[in-house]
């Protein structure tokens, strides 16, 4: 089984995100979840949880809906990103309700 390389971050590039966002899609579906109750790599305003890089090489998971920020949590670890992801995935914590 291939183990996920640790790291300090995204650094200041994309490459970063796109380890983390195959990582997310590769483990998604060995549990079977589907493409949308994974983590989006794209903002979005619907609740649903996202992760985008800032310019200084933070990764920024993020909750919006309605143009409300509900959630803001910053890392340079992409073991956090995978944490929190699969605890909204799997329903471990919590979803925004409708």
């Amino acid at each position: 089984m291939k183990l996920f390389r640790r790291d300090a971050g995204p650094g200041r590039s994309e490459w970063g995100l796109e380890l983390l966002h195959g990582e997310v899609a590769r483990l998604g579906a060995v549990i079977g979840a589907a493409e949308s109750d994974l983590l989006a790599f794209e903002p979005n305003d619907l609740g649903r949880p996202y992760v985008v890089v800032d310019p200084d090489g933070i990764y920024h998971w993020k909750v919006v809906r309605g143009g409300e920020v509900l959630e803001d949590r910053t890392t340079t670890s992409r073991e956090d990103i995978l944490c929190w992801s699969f605890e909204f995935t799997t329903g471990r914590r919590p979803m925004i309700a409708d």
